[in-house]
């Protein structure tokens, strides 16, 4: 299931998402919840920044993922790294923690998005992926634009990132 940034703090959202995990689980299938993450400010104060919950992170947050407490997979996306790192790895480390405390079992990645200028992960994505986050994220994970791009070229780029880690690849659909 897949949630845009615009959608988490919608009342219906985690209704629909929790008919649609319950759809999966009873036809035999596992069932995972892409969230788009916002830019959040960090706050100043490290008691403030641990007190964060997942509603207080991101409005909505929290409903949503109680309703997907039995997922398998949490896909953490950041679809822009323009904004100041650190932020934007404090926000990755304090989603995945949440993620982790509401679906212990399930595998969390971490989701870029391959940037207009070329090349398969955004500039900052190594930065962000820092030895501090990167205990946090089970899988790495690309939204391809380009369906051509072959698997060796995938799998090259993001051992440059992070060696032999999993990889989630979102790609467009091909007609074959």
């Amino acid at each position: 299931v897949e949630i845009r940034a615009a959608e988490v703090g919608n009342p219906a959202t985690p209704q629909a998402v929790r008919r649609l995990f319950d759809e999966a689980r009873a036809g035999g299938r596992r069932a995972g919840l892409l969230v788009e993450l916002p830019e959040v400010k960090v706050p100043e104060n490290a008691r403030e920044a641990e007190a964060v919950t997942a509603d207080s992170l991101v409005p909505g947050l929290g409903a949503l993922l109680a309703a997907s407490h039995d997922a398998d997979l949490y896909v953490l996306s950041l679809p822009d790294l323009s904004g100041e790192i650190r932020s934007r790895r404090w926000l990755l480390m304090k989603a995945a923690a949440i993620a982790r405390s509401v679906g212990p079992s399930a595998r969390i990645a971490a989701l870029f998005h391959q940037p207009a200028g070329g090349g398969l992960f955004p500039p900052g994505a190594k930065e962000l992926l820092s030895e501090e986050a990167a205990a946090f994220v089970d899988l790495l994970g690309l939204d391809l634009d380009d369906a051509a791009t072959t698997p060796e070229a995938v799998r090259e780029a993001a051992d440059g990132l992070s060696f032999a880690r999993p990889l989630v690849v979102t790609a467009p659909r091909l007609h074959d």
